[in-house]
């Protein structure tokens, strides 16, 4: 099926295209910084191993909607907005998110048999959570940004390609 686009005023195709990346590139940062945490935590304690495993998995689904939301632009090209790209961008962050939540309370009923205690305990108890509190953050976002423009007109056929040169 062909994209269809819609035309959407010029300030609102702005705004997408800014909070995609003002959005998502501080996500993708924030993926990184648990995968990196995960690593650490596992190579320090490895009783938990489970644990960490079901971390990074939450982590990775959360990347998933984390790249997409930052490579969302494209959804946005000049004044139009594709509305098959819109549909999945509601849809995909969404849906990483219903896959973290599970994911990340494996991890916490696994981290109960790591060798921390108090704090250290909390900090990681933090870091296995924190993918699946981001990935609802990007979904919130995500809906928000590309809701159904059904006040902006009819469907119109895709926009010229951009002329370089």
């Amino acid at each position: 099926m062909a994209p269809q686009f819609i035309a959407i005023p010029r300030q609102r195709a702005d705004h997408i295209r800014a909070r995609c990346l003002g959005v998502g590139i501080p996500m993708v940062l924030a993926c990184l910084a648990i995968g990196t945490l995960l690593v650490v935590f596992a190579v320090h304690d490895g009783r938990a191993a489970l644990s960490w495993i079901f971390g990074g998995v939450s982590t990775f689904a959360f990347s998933l909607a984390a790249f997409s939301l930052a490579g969302s632009r494209s959804t946005v090209p000049g004044d139009h907005l594709d509305l098959l790209g819109a549909r999945s961008m509601r849809r995909l962050p969404c849906g990483m998110w219903l896959m973290t939540m599970p994911l990340s309370f494996l991890g916490l009923a696994f981290l109960g048999t790591s060798r921390s205690r108090g704090w250290a305990l909390a900090g990681k108890a933090l870091v296995i959570v924190s993918p699946s509190v981001l990935a609802l953050a990007t979904a919130i976002v995500c809906v928000n940004l590309f809701r159904a423009p059904f006040h902006y007109g009819p469907a119109q056929p895709p926009p010229p390609p951009p002329r370089w040169g």
